[in-house]
C-alpha cells in the first residue's frame, strides 16, 4: 500500500513507545487505504482541502488533522503533540491538592444501586502529569471510575494523608478517602492498566450479592 493511499489515525492508547524510562505513553498507530470505495470515507474525516496522505489524532471519535510540518519531523514531536492533545481532554485527570479535594472533586458524584464509588489517585513529585498516566486514563475513561486524580509537586498534606515514603504512589479510593488499595506492581502500562480492570470487575461491574438474579435463584 503506497503512502498516496495512507491517512493515519493516530490514537494514545496501545502501541508502547519507549525513550528509554519505565514510564512510557501508550500509543495506537493505525493506518486506513484512502483508494477505492474508501475515499468517501477518509475525505468526510480529512475534511475540506486535505488530501491523503495525512495525519491525524482521534479522541473520542473526533478526528483533527496535524497540519504543521515541524510536529511530523519526528517520533518525539508527535509524541509530544498527542500527549498535549489528550491532557487537554476537559475533566480526564482532576486536580487533587488538598485532602478537601478528594470528596468535592473525585467522590461527590453518587454511584449506581448497589455500586460502590471508585476513584483513582496518583500522588507525584512531578509538576508535570504524566504521559502514562493521562494515556491510562483515557483508556479506562468508561470503565465506570469516578475519577482520576493527581496531586502533583510532592503535596505535603496529601503526602501526610496517604503515608506517602516514595514516589510516585497510586491508590484507589473505594468509596471514601478511609479505604484505600494501594497499588505496588511494576509502573508499565500493562501491569497498571490490569489493575485498573480488577478494581472495575471488583467494585463497579460486578452484580451485588443482593441482585433480583439472585433472589430468584433463591426462592425458585
Amino acid at each position: 500500500m503506497g503512502w498516496n493511499n495512507v491517512f493515519r489515525l493516530l490514537q494514545l492508547i496501545s502501541l508502547t513507545v519507549l525513550y528509554g524510562r519505565p514510564l512510557s505513553t501508550i500509543q495506537k498507530v493505525g493506518a486506513v487505504d484512502c483508494s477505492g470505495d474508501a475515499t468517501g470515507f477518509c475525505k468526510s474525516k480529512l475534511g475540506k482541502g486535505v488530501e491523503p496522505p495525512a495525519f491525524a489524532t482521534v479522541f473520542n471519535g473526533d478526528v483533527k488533522v496535524i497540519d504543521d510540518n515541524d510536529t511530523l519531523r519526528s517520533v518525539k514531536k508527535l509524541h509530544d503533540h498527542t500527549t498535549e492533545a489528550l491532557l487537554g481532554i476537559e475533566n480526564l485527570i482532576v486536580n487533587v491538592n488538598s485532602v478537601q479535594h478528594i470528596q468535592s472533586r473525585m467522590l461527590a458524584s453518587s454511584p449506581p444501586p448497589g455500586k460502590t464509588s471508585v476513584a483513582v489517585l496518583l500522588l507525584t513529585d512531578k509538576y508535570e502529569t504524566s504521559p502514562l498516566y493521562a494515556s491510562l486514563a483515557y483508556r479506562h475513561r468508561r470503565d465506570g471510575f469516578a475519577a482520576f486524580g493527581e496531586s502533583r509537586a510532592a503535596n505535603l498534606q496529601m503526602a501526610k494523608k496517604f503515608g506517602v515514603k516514595k514516589y510516585p504512589l497510586l491508590v484507589a479510593l473505594i468509596g471514601s478517602d478511609e479505604k484505600v488499595e494501594r497499588y505496588s506492581g511494576s509502573l508499565d502500562a500493562e501491569s497498571l492498566s490490569t489493575w485498573l480492570d480488577s478494581l472495575s470487575k471488583k467494585y463497579i461491574t460486578s452484580k451485588p450479592s443482593g441482585s433480583t438474579s439472585s433472589r430468584r435463584k433463591r426462592t425458585a
